[in-house]
């Protein structure tokens, strides 16, 4: 039911807006002073201590086969990510009206076929949820 009850924010979701939502897709954005080619760069970026500076120059499975080779230092707290993730919106108008229009809620899971798999990431969709209320709010 993908796109039709809930956008799945997931790289291979049935929806556009939940694909580009996706940590793994390819949205460049400006977060502080450095210039990431995805959250999932960031995220590893983040996580190994910032020193690993190739990382922001990385996106889909290989930001995350390469961030995974390097010890995690760092927590990512929500507000953090919620941060991030207004720093992806804001720097891809595109995907911002995508998804201030969107009125389903988003979620996260796995899907493999019919076979749906959820994760420990669960919260990823209500972070959206919350951060499309935010720019909901302050058009």
């Amino acid at each position: 039911m993908d796109g039709v009850t809930h956008i799945n924010v997931y790289s291979n979701g049935k929806t556009t807006l939940g694909q580009l939502l996706s940590n793994f897709a390819h949205t460049p954005f400006i977060g502080g002073h450095h210039k990431f080619e995805s959250v999932e760069g960031w995220w590893y970026w983040y996580c190994t201590g910032k020193q690993h500076d190739h990382l922001k120059h990385l996106y889909g499975y290989m930001a995350k086969k390469e961030g995974k080779k390097y010890k995690r230092t760092h927590l990512i707290t929500p507000d953090t990510l919620f941060q991030v993730y207004c720093a992806k919106i804001d720097s891809n108008p595109y995907l911002r009206e995508m998804l201030i229009k969107s009125t389903l809620p988003f979620t996260h899971y796995y899907a493999y076929g019919t076979k749906i798999v959820k994760t420990k990431f669960e919260w990823t969709g209500s972070l959206w949820n919350a951060v499309r209320t935010h720019y909901q709010h302050n058009l």
